[in-house]
């Protein structure tokens, strides 16, 4: 602990003597009293008692304490917005924002959620200690018995000797671009988001236009009535608003003509109280966010991003390009088979400097240069030879994967009425089939087993013959067609698609399309064990029947949602292997993974708990597991037992995406046992699982 540290502390000890005794004693918040019999808690920071106008207070089973006394102190800024009731901690690169009584916190640009809100109790804003302390670093023991709080830097202070001297801190240097052999660093996008928090009557929000006049490209959201509060997450590839206390006036969908920057404008009512409007880029974009004067509107103003960073590396056998902050949206690609040349363009972006490289080693790469010029970024890739490309993305970036090249087969066509066209987006055509309508078309999705049935709902034999039809181009294994009453088209697919149908100058095409292309929101759900694996068994129950009940309850909910895809590993009781459920969600690309299980133990153990994969890149997994575990608690009524790291299940660390296993309660208890086998709490719990995972998509 610094010098300066420790003075403060001491004066925090010997000057805050009026402390307000909360034993046995009245306390006021929400507006009203409150008697509070708890015994007083003691608080230390790196082994000192420090004393403070309010004593900390242990609501829920968490402990709150003074913001300001407590953490400034300690090297924090915290400061208090009177008018919104929030409260702001920064703390070297960490920053977060508590608006007292609500439980969601933003942090670091993210949303993540609290047990237990901020709070003014007795005129002092109080925040949760625990959340607070180990968002900056610092590690919080609780010691239940003696009711003690003990706060500790992470690291052990330098001795006199090794403290340097006292100099003028030299000014901050200026970020600069940075590139190596293999990977490029340019400076950040310095993003402007002007959105602070007020309090009004409930708005609805009427209308989004785009704007673009002078080279000026703006997006307008426009509500009835001033607007309380709104925030704005930037993904790769997309701009996603969410404006809170407000009711949506909007379609779902609206398409902005020939714009620079949108390719396309999604709308929805997200929570009960919240509009989320999210901007798809078609190209790059720095953002500069804020209200209209009167705060009835919201400006999004769109102009050209700077590339952050680029990156060579070797992945399984391949090659990769990763672009950090761009969707494959956003990015052109032009083969040139002849010259062995893959050229991208990245338009409405810049680069800080020239990148040459000319010795990658690659197995398929030969050399690289990218250079920005004429409003843009151009790149040309030198191959050594034949190559398969695949652009992917995800929420933080774009990746340019170049594999082996596979041979695929020209266009086979079946019949006069049939006509397959291989491709990234395989695609079936049919034509000269009289009746033959699209809207009666009925499809059987069975993705467990990457196959497509297409019932074009009448016999359509004499135009379609029978026929088994071998594709095997790395895409489609075979078609097959067949009539039984109905003429049916089976599609055998190498990974899992889902589909679209167009109509044009008579002809019907049936094209499947990867998952991801389709859907923006991908939930897989993994009801644990099944078919000769019971799992645990207690009271009467088998835990693989209580997981299937609660998955199916869930998947209903969850397949009435518009804006989420669903996907089961099961829905009958059979055994997948644990291979298959996570191989199923990565072939799926899916946004979130959530495995159903119960627990076991002695009978008079009781509890929820929620499980996910410890990452020091990706905490996403640890949000939803969060959330989730606070809807277990507050609205299933379960015994909090907490989330809990867990780097040996296979489903957790085999998943590609945020994955998070739900352990609702102990089937070995009997009281937890007729909980779970009653029809009440599963429509209960799929209603408050179903509730997290939408608000999980904030950020995921």
């Amino acid at each position: 602990m610094s010098k300066k540290l420790g003075i403060m502390l001491l004066a925090a000890t010997l000057f805050c003597t009026n402390a307000v005794p909360t034993t046995a004693a009245t306390i006021v918040y929400d507006g009203r009293a409150h008697e509070y019999n708890l015994p007083a808690i003691s608080l230390y920071v790196n082994g000192n008692k420090i004393a403070t106008t309010m004593d900390p207070i242990q609501l829920e089973g968490r402990v709150l304490v003074p913001a300001r006394e407590v953490f400034t102190p300690m090297g924090a800024k915290v400061s208090w917005d009177a008018k919104a009731k929030q409260v702001t901690v920064a703390y070297k690169d960490t920053t977060m924002l508590l608006t007292v009584n609500q439980k969601e916190v933003w942090l670091n640009g993210k949303t993540v959620s609290l047990d237990v809100p901020a709070k003014i109790i007795n005129d002092k804003v109080m925040i949760p200690v625990r959340f607070i302390s180990e968002q900056l670093g610092f590690i919080v023991d609780w010691n239940g018995s003696n009711r003690q709080v003990s706060i500790t830097e992470p690291t052990s202070p330098p001795t006199e000797e090794e403290k340097p001297p006292v100099e003028e801190e030299p000014p901050v240097e200026e970020e600069k671009p940075s590139i190596s052999n293999e990977e490029y660093i340019g400076t950040s996008n310095k993003h402007q988001i002007e959105l602070p928090s007020a309090s009004y009557s409930q708005t609805k929000v009427m209308e989004v236009s785009v704007n673009e006049n002078n080279g000026q490209h703006t997006t307008f959201i426009s509500a009835a009535s001033p607007i309380s509060n709104a925030k704005i997450e930037l993904q790769a590839g997309k701009v996603i608003i969410d404006i809170g206390n407000s009711k949506s006036q909007l379609s779902n969908t609206i398409s902005p003509t020939n714009n620079t920057y949108i390719k396309n404008i999604r709308t929805s009512q997200f929570t009960t109280d919240t509009t989320r409007v999210v901007l798809d880029l078609k190209s790059g974009a720095l953002v500069k966010a804020g209200f209209s004067e009167d705060r009835s509107s919201i400006m999004v103003q769109l102009s050209n991003q700077k590339i952050e960073q680029i990156k060579y590396m070797q992945k399984n056998g391949a090659d990769t390009l990763y672009y950090k902050g761009l969707s494959k949206d956003q990015i052109i690609l032009d083969y040139n088979e002849k010259e062995n040349l893959l050229n991208f363009t990245v338009p409405h972006t810049t680069i800080e400097t020239t990148i040459n490289w000319t010795q990658l080693n690659g197995r398929y790469i030969d050399k690289v240069t990218i250079n920005g010029e004429d409003n843009q970024v151009k790149g040309s890739i030198w191959l050594k030879g034949k190559v398969d490309y695949q652009l992917t993305s995800d929420y933080q970036g774009a990746t340019l994967t170049l594999s082996a090249y596979t041979e695929v087969p020209p266009v086979e066509e079946v019949t006069d009425s049939l006509v397959y066209v291989s491709g990234d987006n395989p695609t079936i055509q049919l034509f000269n089939i009289p009746g033959l309508n699209k809207n009666a078309i009925k499809v059987t999705d069975d993705y467990r087993n990457k196959t497509l049935v297409f019932d074009l709902g009448k016999d359509y034999s004499s135009v379609l013959k029978n026929n088994n039809m071998v594709i095997n181009d790395t895409r489609i294994n075979k078609i097959q067609v067949a009539t039984n009453g109905t003429t049916k088209i089976t599609v055998v697919t190498q990974k899992v698609y889902a589909y679209n149908f167009y109509e044009s100058d008579g002809k019907i095409s049936l094209q499947m399309v990867r998952p991801k292309e389709k859907y923006n929101q991908i939930v897989v759900l993994d009801a644990g064990h099944g078919g000769s694996d019971s799992g645990a068994v207690g009271n009467g129950l088998t835990e693989k029947g209580i997981n299937y009940k609660q998955a199916m309850a869930l998947y209903k909910l969850l397949e009435a949602d518009s804006q989420i895809k669903v996907y089961m590993t099961r829905e009958t009781d059979v055994y997948p292997t644990l291979q298959f459920r996570t191989a199923l969600a990565n072939d799926i690309e899916a946004d979130l993974f959530v495995s159903i299980h119960n627990n076991s133990a002695s009978a008079s153990i009781r509890g929820a708990e929620t499980l996910y994969f410890p990452s020091t890149t990706d905490t996403r997994g640890k949000q939803v597991a969060q959330i989730v575990q606070n809807a277990l608690v507050n609205k299933c009524g379960m015994i909090n037992r907490g989330i809990k790291a867990r780097s040996d299940l296979y489903v957790l660390r085999t998943s590609n995406m945020p994955a998070i296993l739900i352990e609702t309660g102990f089937i070995s208890n009997s009281a937890e046992a007729a909980l779970l086998n009653s029809t009440a709490f599963t429509n209960k719990w799929a209603q408050a699982i179903y509730e997290s995972i939408v608000e999980s998509f904030r950020f995921l």
